[in-house]
């Protein structure tokens, strides 16, 4: 984020000419760094966007290994958790 602010800053610049050609403003910065810089934002908005369903399905096949074994254990709860532990009687079915 903070590469992708430092290009912002000089594009919002009211010093900066509108006539300043792109080339020049890129100078300045390194394109590599940029292009990871917007990859990691890009990742991050999606997962914003779309919640934690795209990181829960990269992570499916070790969730599917070990969920069962998870699910077996002897859960028990205070009083007030009953909604809960009813909830996992219907995940283990």
């Amino acid at each position: 984020m903070a590469t992708l602010i430092a290009t912002g800053n000089p594009l919002r610049d009211p010093e900066r000419s509108p006539d300043t050609p792109l080339a020049t403003l890129l100078e300045a910065l390194d394109a590599s760094i940029l292009r990871e810089a917007v990859a990691i934002c890009t990742a991050r908005h999606r997962v914003e966007e779309r919640g934690e369903i795209d990181a829960l399905r990269a992570r499916s096949p070790g969730l599917r290994r070990y969920l069962p074994a998870f699910y077996a254990w002897p859960f028990q709860g205070a009083p007030g958790s009953e909604a809960l532990l009813a909830g996992l009687d219907v995940v283990r079915q």
